[in-house]
Parts: C-alpha cells; structure tokens; sequence
C-alpha cells in the first residue's frame, strides 16, 4: 500500500516519482488517489547542470504550504539557494531519496536503475593495471574541471574529451584543464567556453587546434578514450612511490 503524502475532506493525495525523458533527472509530481496527475513538484532545467541526480528545482506553481509538508517530512532539505533560468527563479533542494522511496518505492526504483544505466554508458575509465601502464609509460596527463568533478585524462585525449563532453552535456561544460605534474590553479593549460576555447597555452593550442578544429566540424569523429579515477591514482602512485 501507498503512503499517503497528504488528505482533505474530498481526496487523498500521493507522490509519483517519474523521470525526465531528455535528461533522466528526477521527476516528483502529486496524484489523486485515481493516480491522476493535478501538480508538478519539480520543474525541469535542462541547460543547467546539476550537482547531484537527488537535486532538484522546484516549479514555480508549487504553494507554500506543499513545499513545508515535503521539509517537515524530510522528503526535501530547506530551501538554501534559487537558479535563476530565462525569466524566472527557481528553488533548489536536496531530495532523500530513502524517504521519498516510502511514498512511492516503484518509482525511486526505477529512476535509480535509470541513473546507474546512464551513468555507466557516458564515460569509460581506465582500470588499476591500465593505469600503470600509463604510468610506466610515462604518459602525459592533466586534471580537467567542470566546477563540481575533477577528473585525469591524457593529454592527447584533450580535443576529443573537450568535444563530447560538450555533445553530452547539451554544449554546457566550461572547462579547466591543468597540467598534472605542475597544477598551477592560477594558470590553467586551457579553459573553454562550451566545447571552444576560450583561454590557451600556446604550445597547448598547436598540439590541439587541429584536430580540435576537425571535431568541432564534424570533419572527424571522436574516438575512443577514458577517464581515470583521481582517487585509484593517488593510490597507486602511492604504491608505485613505496615500492621505489
């Protein structure tokens, strides 16, 4: 049996939790005890990044007494920050998804199957043996930033990570990328507007431009590369310096 989220004298009232189809993120919406839809919870902006797959923007048609029933229950957190998009300004808050799960376990269920899939098909890391090969071949690396994850990637793999990070994030990934062996956070190798640099180290652009540029207009297409997990590399050059 359902939980019930709230009742007045007509109606009992429930949550559905669904997903975005264009971006997979979390969708909570109000039914009557029919399974009708009458209410949005969450608004939908897809050009903005999020930190986590439990945030959520709350629409604007959301009444206050709604919103204080979802905190006091400790479906949502208290509403700390707005995003503001076009012409309006959104709250955001944190979802728990444990409790939400009580209110509708189906549908926590399969949004959390949806991420696991998603997340697992975007990006490819590199395992613990292929990142000794990498060290032992004495590749060049770098950190790369979006502003919320920080992640190591050849630098050869630059201008095709640059490229489909922007593909698959709707062109909204404005980069930091620094040298690995030298991490000068006042002065990064590059940075980038979308998938265009924006500011870039000389030498860095001619290694890159090339075939940055052929990528850009679909002369090339991007081949395959993979991340590599900070943490699993801190931790083996750690190993690699106890072993030396």
């Amino acid at each position: 049996m359902r939980k019930k989220f709230d009742t007045d004298s007509n109606n009992e009232y429930y949550l559905n939790v669904l997903r975005y189809s264009c971006n997979n993120r979390l969708y909570i919406g109000i039914s009557n005890q029919a399974d009708d839809l009458i209410s949005d919870i969450t608004i939908n902006l897809p050009d903005v990044k999020i930190k986590s797959n439990n945030q959520i923007f709350l629409s604007g048609d959301v009444l206050d007494e709604i919103k204080f029933k979802l905190i006091e229950k400790g479906i949502i957190s208290e509403i700390s920050d707005t995003q503001k998009y076009n012409m309006g300004e959104y709250q955001i808050a944190y979802v728990n998804l444990d409790i939400l799960k009580e209110y509708d376990s189906s549908g926590v269920e399969e949004f959390l199957n949806s991420q696991e899939k998603e997340n697992d098909s975007l990006f490819d890391f590199y395992d613990e043996d292929e990142i000794r090969k990498l060290l032992d071949n004495k590749e060049r690396l770098v950190y790369i930033d979006n502003g919320v994850d920080e992640v190591v990637a050849r630098y050869e793999d630059l201008p095709d990570i640059i490229v489909d990070v922007n593909e698959k994030f709707n062109h909204t990934e404005n980069l930091k990328v620094y040298d690995f062996d030298n991490p000068m956070l006042d002065n990064p190798l590059l940075t980038t507007i979308g998938s265009f640099l924006d500011k870039c180290d000389s030498q860095v652009r001619n290694d890159i431009i090339e075939r940055l540029t052929e990528l850009q207009t679909g002369k090339q297409e991007v081949k395959s590369y993979k991340f590599i997990d900070e943490d699993m590399l801190d931790d083996i050059i750690n190993d690699f310096e106890m072993e030396n």
